[in-house]
């Protein structure tokens, strides 16, 4: 268990959009699995530009973007550029 906290702490202390500010997203981390734990319930997360998702315990890929930003920073900085203004992405 410890391997893997530690694992997901550096996933998160070194990706591209913590660069600057790696002890808020470490602190995003812990508050969501306080949360998650204590409430249990779903959580409506403000995202990127006025986007917002719904995510909940368990859900770990989803939750990546609570602490990165853009999980797949990669992949979604590409769509994010290369997609037109007022179209939807599923």
């Amino acid at each position: 268990m410890m391997r893997t906290l530690l694992s997901i702490l550096k996933f998160i202390v070194n990706h591209p959009f913590n660069s600057e500010h790696k002890l808020r997203s470490i602190i995003a981390f812990f508050k969501w699995q306080i949360a998650t734990r204590l409430m249990g319930a779903k959580f409506l997360v403000d995202w990127v530009d006025d986007a917002k998702f719904i995510a909940m315990k368990g859900e770990t890929g989803l939750t990546g973007n609570l602490y990165c930003g853009f999980m797949e920073y990669e992949d979604m900085s590409f769509l994010l550029h290369f997609s037109k203004k007022n179209r939807h992405f599923f």
